[in-house]
Protein backbone atom coordinates (compact mmCIF):
# COMPACT_ATOMS: atom_id res chain seq x y z
CA UNK A 1 0.00 0.00 0.00
CA UNK A 2 1.40 3.43 -0.87
CA UNK A 3 2.41 5.65 2.02
CA UNK A 4 0.08 8.42 0.85
CA UNK A 5 -3.56 7.38 1.18
CA UNK A 6 -6.41 9.74 0.19
CA UNK A 7 -7.18 10.72 3.83
CA UNK A 8 -3.50 11.30 4.45
CA UNK A 9 -3.26 13.54 1.37
CA UNK A 10 -6.26 15.57 2.56
CA UNK A 11 -4.75 16.04 6.00
CA UNK A 12 -1.38 17.00 4.51
CA UNK A 13 -3.16 19.51 2.29
CA UNK A 14 -4.87 20.97 5.37
CA UNK A 15 -1.61 21.35 7.25
CA UNK A 16 -0.15 23.29 4.31
CA UNK A 17 -3.25 25.36 3.51
CA UNK A 18 -4.41 26.21 7.04
CA UNK A 19 -2.09 29.18 7.68
CA UNK A 20 -3.34 30.88 4.50
CA UNK A 21 -6.96 30.02 5.26
CA UNK A 22 -6.69 31.34 8.81
CA UNK A 23 -5.41 34.66 7.46
CA UNK A 24 -8.72 34.99 5.53
CA UNK A 25 -11.13 33.38 7.99
CA UNK A 26 -12.09 34.30 11.54
CA UNK A 27 -11.29 30.88 13.02
CA UNK A 28 -10.26 27.30 12.30
CA UNK A 29 -13.94 26.24 12.27
CA UNK A 30 -14.82 29.02 9.82
CA UNK A 31 -11.96 27.94 7.52
CA UNK A 32 -13.09 24.29 7.66
CA UNK A 33 -16.71 25.24 6.94
CA UNK A 34 -15.53 27.22 3.93
CA UNK A 35 -13.58 24.21 2.65
CA UNK A 36 -16.68 22.01 3.08
CA UNK A 37 -18.84 24.50 1.19
CA UNK A 38 -16.22 24.73 -1.57
CA UNK A 39 -16.03 20.91 -1.79
CA UNK A 40 -19.78 20.78 -2.49
CA UNK A 41 -19.46 23.38 -5.24
CA UNK A 42 -16.49 21.54 -6.76
CA UNK A 43 -18.43 18.26 -6.79
CA UNK A 44 -21.49 19.91 -8.33
CA UNK A 45 -19.26 21.13 -11.15
CA UNK A 46 -18.63 17.52 -12.22
CA UNK A 47 -20.90 15.48 -14.50
CA UNK A 48 -22.04 13.35 -11.53
CA UNK A 49 -22.65 16.48 -9.46
CA UNK A 50 -24.71 18.18 -12.15
CA UNK A 51 -26.82 15.04 -12.53
CA UNK A 52 -27.36 14.89 -8.77
CA UNK A 53 -28.42 18.55 -8.72
CA UNK A 54 -30.84 18.00 -11.61
CA UNK A 55 -32.40 14.95 -9.93
CA UNK A 56 -32.68 16.67 -6.55
CA UNK A 57 -34.07 19.90 -7.91
CA UNK A 58 -34.49 22.81 -5.54
CA UNK A 59 -35.37 20.58 -2.59
CA UNK A 60 -33.12 20.90 0.47
CA UNK A 61 -34.22 17.55 1.88
CA UNK A 62 -33.44 15.68 -1.34
CA UNK A 63 -30.06 17.39 -1.64
CA UNK A 64 -29.09 16.35 1.89
CA UNK A 65 -30.38 12.82 1.23
CA UNK A 66 -28.11 12.64 -1.82
CA UNK A 67 -24.98 13.23 0.27
CA UNK A 68 -24.13 9.56 0.98
CA UNK A 69 -24.19 8.66 -2.75
CA UNK A 70 -22.20 11.76 -3.64
CA UNK A 71 -19.60 10.90 -0.99
CA UNK A 72 -19.35 7.32 -2.32
CA UNK A 73 -18.67 8.74 -5.79
CA UNK A 74 -15.90 10.93 -4.35
CA UNK A 75 -14.14 8.84 -1.68
CA UNK A 76 -13.73 5.17 -0.82
CA UNK A 77 -14.07 5.50 2.96
CA UNK A 78 -16.59 6.62 5.53
CA UNK A 79 -20.33 6.31 5.92
CA UNK A 80 -23.09 8.83 6.50
CA UNK A 81 -26.48 8.14 8.04
CA UNK A 82 -29.22 10.74 7.72
CA UNK A 83 -31.99 10.87 10.30
CA UNK A 84 -34.97 13.21 9.98
CA UNK A 85 -36.07 14.67 13.30
CA UNK A 86 -38.83 16.80 11.79
CA UNK A 87 -39.97 18.21 8.43
CA UNK A 88 -37.16 20.79 8.35
CA UNK A 89 -34.61 19.36 10.72
CA UNK A 90 -32.29 16.42 10.75
CA UNK A 91 -29.02 14.89 11.76
CA UNK A 92 -26.18 13.38 9.73
CA UNK A 93 -23.86 10.96 11.47
CA UNK A 94 -20.46 10.58 9.84
CA UNK A 95 -18.40 7.47 10.63
CA UNK A 96 -14.78 6.84 9.63
CA UNK A 97 -14.42 10.30 8.08
CA UNK A 98 -11.09 12.05 8.44
CA UNK A 99 -11.82 15.74 8.10
CA UNK A 100 -12.78 17.89 11.12
CA UNK A 101 -16.51 18.15 11.89
CA UNK A 102 -16.73 21.79 10.74
CA UNK A 103 -15.83 20.65 7.20
CA UNK A 104 -18.93 18.43 7.06
CA UNK A 105 -21.04 21.18 8.63
CA UNK A 106 -20.04 23.41 5.70
CA UNK A 107 -21.08 20.68 3.25
CA UNK A 108 -24.52 20.29 4.83
CA UNK A 109 -24.99 24.06 5.07
CA UNK A 110 -24.18 24.52 1.37
CA UNK A 111 -26.51 21.71 0.28
CA UNK A 112 -29.39 23.22 2.24
CA UNK A 113 -28.77 26.69 0.81
CA UNK A 114 -28.51 25.34 -2.75
CA UNK A 115 -31.87 23.68 -2.17
CA UNK A 116 -33.41 27.05 -1.41
CA UNK A 117 -33.55 26.66 2.38
CA UNK A 118 -33.61 29.89 4.37
CA UNK A 119 -32.62 30.61 7.95
CA UNK A 120 -30.30 27.60 7.89
CA UNK A 121 -28.82 26.52 11.22
CA UNK A 122 -26.07 23.90 11.32
CA UNK A 123 -24.24 22.65 14.41
CA UNK A 124 -21.48 20.09 14.46
CA UNK A 125 -19.60 18.11 17.05
CA UNK A 126 -16.94 15.44 17.09
CA UNK A 127 -18.28 12.17 18.55
CA UNK A 128 -15.13 10.09 18.12
CA UNK A 129 -11.66 10.29 16.66
CA UNK A 130 -12.97 9.97 13.08
CA UNK A 131 -16.72 10.32 13.74
CA UNK A 132 -18.95 13.36 14.00
CA UNK A 133 -22.55 14.48 14.06
CA UNK A 134 -24.13 17.39 12.21
CA UNK A 135 -27.56 18.67 13.24
CA UNK A 136 -29.42 21.12 11.03
CA UNK A 137 -32.65 23.10 10.67
CA UNK A 138 -34.12 25.50 8.15
CA UNK A 139 -37.32 27.40 7.33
Amino acid sequence: MPSTTPPRCSLQFLSIAMPTLLARCASHDHAMRKLGRDAVMDFLGTTAGRMLLTLSGKDPKRLVESMPSARKASVSFGTQVIEWIGPNQGRVTFKREFMPHAYYAGMVEMLLELGGATMVGVRSRQTGRVDCEITFTWN
